[in-house]
């Protein structure tokens, strides 16, 4: 089974999560470069509410307007089959 760690990033308008194996993963399904990590603009995460979200669809991007009170929400533009 795959273990999965949590990858926050701030990408334009949007804060995203995403499960994924590894940095490399998460930088796939975010369709983004190594540089991302960084410049500090993506981090791993542990926060168990994001834990929760992002581990029920792995390597699926998850995003919120950034700084809302919105709920993440799946982006069909950005992850992984």
């Amino acid at each position: 089974m795959t273990k999965y760690k949590v990858f926050r990033a701030h990408l334009g308008f949007y804060d995203t999560i995403v499960a994924a194996p590894s940095k490399k993963a998460a930088l796939l399904a975010w369709h983004s470069k190594p540089s991302l990590f960084d410049q500090g603009f993506a981090e791993e995460v542990h926060d168990p509410d994001l834990v929760k979200i992002a581990t029920k669809m792995p390597r699926v991007v998850f995003r919120k307007v950034k700084g809302s009170k919105a709920k993440f929400e799946p982006d069909p533009k950005w992850g992984m089959p």
